[in-house]
């Protein structure tokens, strides 16, 4: 989702990110996401959503 007042600067630098993430997987040089927010989720807040197949289980949380 982008919010209506991004700016088209904003959204190209969102599609380098993605395009990252895109990236086959290699062992040599991984991807290391980091959370900008300086918080710990140490519970779930909902209910995960079981497994189905070819569908992982997913789990929800809620920032405090």
């Amino acid at each position: 989702m982008i919010a209506p007042q991004a700016s088209a600067q904003f959204v190209a630098a969102m599609e380098k990110v993605l395009d990252i993430y895109s990236r086959p997987y290699d062992p040599k040089n991984p991807v290391v996401c980091m959370d900008e927010t300086p918080r710990q989720l140490i519970r779930e807040t909902r209910e995960p959503i079981a497994a189905a197949p070819g569908r992982p289980e997913r789990h929800d949380c809620v920032f405090r």
